[in-house]
């Protein structure tokens, strides 16, 4: 009976499948590339600089080599520490040829989160631009594993740095030794990171067979859409899932990419009216600014045929008011986690209002009460589960939160609830882990409440985060004072300590006591009903 309210995936395709899982995933990569070596591939918006297939894939080779001579070999980790820019797929690449681990880090990380992320990952080799390199400065003392850093901009001469330009063509002469090591099915290719339930980035690992599987589905299902020319404006931060899944799309089907490294309205919309895009993966805070800013009204937009929206939920009102004001047939919604990249969307199926899309081929769902653990039928809400080809390998050295995550079935507990109909669509009702998504950037309350406990004139505090239209979510303060503080001064602390997605964009409200159950856990409900109101 059970069995029955397991929903599952259509059978993995031929063109999906990947054998033994031994291929590099950077040999398929370059199979699907020479296909389109002469393709555009990025334009940096800001500078206008251009990279193509051909010279991509001829750079990282160099750099590939260049790295070898540095005594990069699989076991190593390179990480990646910059923002947005053309050189960050060829680093990517160049290091899969190495056969070393990917790691790709936030460059909006404060000191202390980058000190984290290091500390946990340990790499041999990091690349940073301007700004990154001073952050990394920083916490050079406590977490110099590291044995090169590589800068990206050309115009510094500090010893201390390898220069990027000088090491691809360092590698030039080095070719003829470039030789990609043989790679283990389950050898870690990538690290990406997700702030999980703790509050403290988690280093997500995902194995050379999951590349595969997810460079042959990208192939196959066009995810950024199917028409006859490709032109992407991507804003999403490349070291996020959602926006290093559409390089890696983009690149293996020779399509283009607009970079920009933040968002900036005019440069957003004249991007798209110069570039003439017609590809937008965007989260819903983005969704907003197209259906509500008069600013868009300006632009001429007419050129975008199709809008990806993930990373957060998205309102059927949101959804409505862009496809009309854009006068589009459909908005591919989808639902992903850093620890499982491709779950399910709407791309093939039935458009139905609020429905997050139907299983990817190769995965499975089921819902279960998060009580009882009982499975649940159609229609029936509870806690999303998954399993499949696309799930992370697990934790970079944390066995324990792989083990609440995954249960001993393999079933990855999202924390997320939702529901299925009779016909497998898949619904997001809301999220039961506390995790709160600022404009698709995930904030942990327990992070923030942990700096505030820092600070010597407060007892007690919780966050929760409450909706706002543009960003989805702001983070929202309640605290007992030890003793007397002000709103501003516990604002500017917060500030002063995390990255800026996750600042107190909701505010602090004083109260008396924070409401929590017999075990002491922070019953959030309570504060979430009570917004604005004193305790």
């Amino acid at each position: 009976m059970d069995d029955k309210r397991i929903l599952h995936g259509p059978p993995i395709p031929n063109e999906v499948e990947i054998g033994t899982g031994n291929t590099p995933v950077s040999e398929l990569i370059l199979k699907y590339a020479e296909n389109n070596l002469d393709s555009l591939y990025m334009i940096d918006a800001s500078s206008g600089k251009k990279l193509n297939i051909r010279t991509a894939i001829e750079e990282s080779k160099k750099l590939a080599a260049a790295l070898m001579s540095l005594g990069c070999k699989p076991g190593h980790r390179v990480g990646i520490i910059c923002e947005n820019r053309n050189e960050y797929f060829i680093i990517f690449l160049a290091t899969l040829l190495t056969g070393a681990t990917v790691i790709l880090y936030s460059h909006l990380y404060n000191q202390s989160e980058l000190e984290h992320t290091l500390s946990i990952t340990k790499p041999f080799l990091v690349f940073v631009n301007n700004k990154t390199s001073e952050e990394l400065d920083k916490v050079k003392h406590k977490c110099r594993s590291y044995k090169h850093v590589v800068h990206l901009d050309a115009t510094v001469t500090n010893a201390a740095f390898l220069n990027y330009e000088n090491l691809v063509k360092n590698g030039q002469s080095r070719l003829s030794n470039l030789v990609q090591p043989k790679i283990e099915a389950d050898q870690t290719a990538l690290i990406l990171f997700s702030s999980g339930s703790t509050g403290l980035p988690k280093a997500v690992m995902l194995s050379n067979k999951h590349l595969l599987y997810l460079t042959n589905c990208y192939r196959y299902s066009h995810i950024v859409g199917n028409l006859p020319s490709i032109v992407t404006l991507l804003v999403l931060p490349f070291f996020h899932s959602y926006g290093f899944m559409i390089l890696l799309s983009s690149f293996i089907n020779g399509q283009t990419i607009i970079s920009l490294k933040k968002f900036e309205k005019q440069m957003f919309l004249s991007a798209i009216q110069r570039y003439k895009v017609n590809s937008l993966p965007v989260v819903p805070s983005l969704m907003s600014f197209l259906a509500n800013d008069p600013l868009v009204d300006k632009y001429d937009l007419s050129s975008v045929k199709n809008i990806i929206c993930a990373a957060a939920p998205l309102s059927v009102s949101l959804e409505g008011s862009v496809k009309s004001k854009l006068k589009l047939e459909k908005i591919l919604k989808g639902y992903t986690m850093t620890e499982m990249m491709s779950t399910c969307n709407n791309q093939s199926c039935e458009d139905k209002p609020g429905s997050i899309g139907r299983l990817f081929y190769g995965m499975s769902a089921k819902v279960v009460d998060s009580e009882t653990g009982q499975i649940l039928g159609a229609n029936q809400v509870g806690e999303l589960c998954f399993r499949g080809i696309f799930m992370m390998k697990g934790y970079y050295d944390d066995e324990q939160g792989t083990r609440e995550l995954i249960d001993e079935d393999g079933w990855l507990h999202s924390g997320d609830v939702g529901y299925y109909d009779k016909d497998g669509n898949l619904f997001l009702v809301d999220r039961v882990k506390d995790i709160m998504k600022y404009k698709g950037f995930q904030v942990a309350p327990a992070e923030l409440e942990s700096h505030l406990l820092k600070h010597e004139a407060v007892a007690d505090a919780a966050v929760v985060g409450i909706p706002d239209e543009e960003a989805g979510e702001v983070p929202k303060a309640y605290v007992v004072k030890r003793k007397e503080v002000t709103e501003k001064e516990l604002l500017d602390y917060v500030a002063d300590n995390v990255a800026p997605y996750k600042k107190l964009r909701g505010g602090v409200t004083f109260v008396h006591q924070i409401p929590r159950n017999a075990s002491g856990k922070i019953l959030r409900r309570i504060l979430r009903t009570r917004v604005d109101s004193k305790l």
